[in-house]
């Protein structure tokens, strides 16, 4: 009983290291985009998807309609939305969960973006003024 304990602390801490890995690379990503150029997320995150959900901290899962989400998803969801200064990008893929990211706002900020509009495609254009808040460019 004592190592199977072990290792599901183990698992769960690899896991957890892992998660920030991949975070801080797409982040780090994200953060190498310029001021004042436009750009599209879909040649930064080159996985396949057709949605993007931007979700604040503290928003509800059930905001988000027309995305079948695994149990697992939502326990990864809650917990990456728990976190304040960060927003959690959700990539879709036919209403399907392909990859998730907690992002700090520091890196780049779509809480003004998402008080009106929270998912986007893969070819919508955005840009970052000096403060690195995103907006839309039609």
């Amino acid at each position: 009983m004592k190592n199977w304990t072990i290792g599901i602390i183990v698992s769960i801490s690899i896991l957890s290291c892992s998660n920030l890995n991949k975070d801080e690379f797409f982040t780090n990503k994200l953060s190498n985009i310029a001021i004042n150029q436009p750009f599209q997320l879909n040649t930064i995150f080159e996985e396949d998807w057709d949605t993007l959900y931007v979700m604040a901290p503290y928003e509800r899962l059930d905001s988000i309609r027309g995305v079948n989400f695994s149990e697992g998803d939502k326990n990864v969801l809650m917990v990456s939305t728990s976190y304040e200064g960060n927003a959690t990008f959700a990539f879709i893929k036919n209403k399907r969960m392909v990859q998730h990211y907690m992002i700090p706002y520091t890196a780049v900020d779509f809480f003004p973006l998402i008080d009106s509009i929270n998912y986007f495609s893969p070819k919508q254009k955005f840009i970052l003024d000096e403060n690195r808040v995103v907006s839309l460019i039609d």
